[in-house]
């Protein structure tokens, strides 16, 4: 058994401000090393932000651009793993990419986001790759947002052994102008306070959830209605038991926590799945298959897409 102290980093992002972001993001990373983290998780495309428009294509980085360059000079100068995602250009594609690196300033790793939510596959593609990376903290397991409700991405960091999870989210809340329903908001809103413990209790192992705070304001790929909501936070650290350790409201902050990487804690089996689901989820996830498989299409046939992403990779070569 092995005990660690890690920190969750709430924060709001401009979309498209990559500098700003980054910079934003380093005093929370000073006041997590004050606090003794070894290890600080941020939030989903935090430097990119989540406009879910084509204009995110503009915020796209080369593999190893400058969200890459910035998590190494943090981890190296503050001696800290930090983790977060970013928008990464490959070839004439796009991928939600998750980027660890470790206290010499070096990358300890990456795991590319499997499944794509709703409106996200207009952007970018999914990725089937492993989900663990390990490290000398044991093996640390990524569930991107909306992966953390799926069933086969918690079969798959069961199956590959995972000590620890992160859970880095980019999760807004639904507007009423979307046409849903109150019920449907209030049950949103519950999963996702509880996903950490939930994936917990399912694993048997700690989790820590980063979600962003902050307005959320976009004009939506058609068919879908533009949106006017916001981040509403909830970042949380549970226990392998899935016991709620640390959490902030919807405020821009740091929770930190002392967690147990015990093997002798570890599920043996995960619980039966909903479906695709790992178990009962909000209402509305069930109404995403649509926004996914137009999204795709479209995706797929654009030619934009193909031409931005490859000047993005080809610059860096080039460079």
């Amino acid at each position: 058994m092995k005990t660690i102290r890690v920190a969750a980093i709430q924060i709001e992002s401009v979309g498209g401000k990559i500098a700003y972001n980054l910079e934003h993001a380093v005093p929370f990373i000073e006041e997590a090393k004050r606090r003794g983290a070894e290890i600080a998780l941020l939030p989903e495309l935090f430097p990119t932000g989540f406009d879910l428009t084509e204009a995110i294509w503009d915020a796209g980085e080369a593999s190893d651009g400058p969200t890459v360059q910035w998590l190494k000079e943090q981890s190296g100068k503050h001696g800290l793993w930090i983790g977060t995602s970013f928008l990464e250009a490959v070839g004439d594609r796009f991928y939600n990419t998750f980027v660890l690196t470790n206290p010499k300033g070096e990358e300890a790793g990456r795991v590319r986001k499997g499944r794509p939510a709703a409106t996200e596959t207009f952007f970018f593609e999914g990725f089937p790759g492993p989900h663990v990376l390990d490290t000398p903290l044991g093996r640390i397991g990524v569930s991107i947002c909306y992966e953390g409700y799926l069933a086969t991405t918690v079969k798959q960091l069961h199956e590959e052994g995972a000590d620890l999870v992160l859970m880095p989210h980019s999760a807004p809340t639904p507007s009423l102008s979307a046409g849903l329903k109150q019920s449907q908001l209030d049950e949103y809103d519950r999963a996702l306070r509880a996903v950490s413990s939930a994936t917990a209790r399912d694993l048997g192992i700690p989790a820590v959830m980063a979600n962003k705070v902050g307005r959320w304001k976009i004009r939506s790929p058609w068919p879908f209605p533009d949106e006017d909501s916001c981040f509403p936070g909830y970042s949380s650290i549970a226990d392998s038991e899935g016991k709620i350790l640390a959490e902030l409201g919807n405020e821009e902050g740091v929770i930190v926590a002392d967690i147990a990487l015990d093997s002798g804690k570890k599920a043996k089996n995960i619980p039966r799945p909903h479906g695709k689901w790992a178990r009962a989820v909000p209402s509305l996830f069930r109404l995403f298959v649509i926004s996914e498989t137009l999204g795709g299409i479209r995706y797929r046939l654009s030619r934009k897409r193909r031409k931005l992403a490859s000047k993005i990779s080809l610059s860096a070569h080039e460079g």
